[in-house]
């Protein structure tokens, strides 16, 4: 099994740990279940990021550049 099969997962374990530590968290300590959100969240782009992309070694990206050409480019690895 490889890495970018478990990226689904991985984004929803991202929520489950979050909600798990925020339920255990002080209604009070806002600033702290504010930042444990936005890292989540953060986290959560990254991963469904580099799976929409295919981060990975060897792994081929391709996009716009000017005037309508390709360009391809190797991740590295």
């Amino acid at each position: 099994m490889t890495l970018s099969v478990l990226m689904p997962v991985f984004a929803l374990m991202t929520s489950l740990l979050a909600s798990v530590v925020l339920f255990a968290l002080p209604e009070k300590g806002h600033r702290l279940r504010t930042i444990i959100n936005l890292a989540a969240a953060i986290l959560k782009i990254a991963l469904v990021g580099c799976d929409d992309l295919g981060c990975g070694p060897g792994a081929r990206v391709r996009g716009r550049v000017h005037h309508g050409t390709w360009c391809g480019i190797r991740a590295a690895g």
